[in-house]
């Protein structure tokens, strides 16, 4: 049961994940078919998650330069991938700090 859990918490972040791409591919006016984000949206968060740079931040775009270089110009396409760091990385993170005060409290009160 747990495992199915956790199989349905991961569709549903890889999900979200998708949509996110798409909407952002919407929001700079790129057309790109939703199989092919479906299809080359795991391979770059493989290739994202290499240790070879800091939080993926450069292979991720490179990513996105090679598998959508047909949709889209480079400078398009370098943007996505900066704006898909923001969404999915830094604007979680920057979110949380709001609550970290409350619960640093919490902790030190134990």
């Amino acid at each position: 049961m747990q495992s199915i859990m956790i199989l349905c918490f991961t569709l549903t972040g890889y999900l979200i994940a998708t949509f996110n791409m798409h909407f952002l591919f919407l929001s700079i006016g790129i057309s790109v078919p939703f199989s092919k984000i479906i299809t080359f949206l795991p391979i770059i968060g493989l290739l994202s998650s290499l240790p070879i740079s800091f939080l993926g931040f450069g292979t991720r775009e490179d990513g996105i330069l090679y598998f959508f270089s047909k949709y889209a110009s480079k400078e398009k396409l370098l943007s996505i991938g900066i704006l898909f760091s923001f969404v999915v990385l830094i604007l979680p993170t920057l979110i949380s700090l709001i609550f970290m005060r409350h619960f640093l409290n919490e902790l030190l009160k134990k």
